[in-house]
């Protein structure tokens, strides 16, 4: 009992670390993203959206999930309760995922087709469409789930429903996609393979990798295993949080532009001429 207690303690604090650094990462990259000088960044609206995302996550599936085991809070007091509750945890979770998809598709088409034009309408549909399938397919489905004693359950098809939507079928996607950028930049010539429309490639590896070593698992075991105990169920929403935790560290190992950007916010760096001329042109190329 003894080694079960401090193990539990252990995570706690892991825990508590997650939600630490997590929650100063997002607010980082948000502020990061939203500054001017990463409108050089690709895919910037959709890492801004990514962020918001993982910031969900954190507060509606692991944060409560310390507190639980803290006793801070009880179990769930109505019906009502357990609808919402089940609805925001599986919005931000399916949001996250399906952005990482989004991003990797995208991506995806400007390697087979680098010169397509790229539209910041397209970007703005893109988030609208997800936003309004995520609140239509999750609002019914979070009605299907009821109040048992002080427990919100849902039957296995259920379960299984939310399982194949946020995990399975994004990281078959992922896989297919990553295959398929690997492929076309394997069989390109080397100054294709270093044009800047390619440069964002190596996010997007980090990002899907990311995903699929921590997300993937983590769901599939989450979801086979009957009333487990708080020390297994905690370890496995850290792993299904890691990737929602730490993406702000994958856009600062990867990209320059970010990483250049968070030293100027930190005053850490003074802007070249260069990079001043740059963002002049995309400030007066209409998107």
């Amino acid at each position: 009992m003894v080694e079960e207690s401090t193990l539990l303690l252990i995570l706690i604090a892991f825990a508590i670390g997650y939600m630490f650094f997590g929650t100063l990462n997002c607010v980082l990259s948000l502020a990061v993203l939203c500054r001017k000088g990463t409108k050089l960044l690709m895919m910037r609206e959709y890492l801004i959206v990514l962020s918001i995302f993982d910031l969900g996550v954190l507060y509606s599936g692991l944060l409560p999930n310390i507190m639980e085991t803290y006793d801070v809070i009880g179990d769930y007091s109505s019906d009502k309760q357990c609808k919402l509750t089940k609805f925001f945890i599986f919005f931000f979770l399916e949001g996250s995922s399906w952005m990482s998809v989004i991003i990797t598709i995208e991506r995806m088409v400007f390697v087979l087709f680098p010169y397509l034009d790229r539209s910041k309408r397209c970007q703005a549909t893109s988030l609208v469409v997800l936003v309004t399938l995520l609140i239509i397919i999750n609002a019914p489905m979070s009605i299907l789930w009821k109040l048992e004693g002080n427990n919100c359950n849902g039957s296995s098809i259920l379960k299984n429903s939310y399982l194949i939507k946020y995990s399975i079928i994004p990281s078959a996607i992922l896989i297919l996609s990553n295959a398929v950028i690997t492929y076309k930049l394997c069989t390109q010539s080397a100054p294709a393979r270093g044009s800047p429309n390619l440069q964002p490639v190596l996010l997007v590896f980090a990002i899907s990798g990311f995903f699929l070593m921590t997300t993937f698992p983590a769901s599939i075991i989450l979801n086979n295993i009957e009333n487990p105990d708080s020390i297994l169920l905690l370890f496995l929403r850290l792993l299904l949080s890691t990737n929602n935790t730490f993406n702000f560290i994958l856009y600062v190992i990867v990209s320059k532009i970010f990483r250049e950007e968070l030293l100027l916010m930190l005053k850490w760096k003074r802007p070249n001429e260069t990079r001043l001329t740059q963002l002049r042109v995309v400030s007066n190329t209409p998107m």
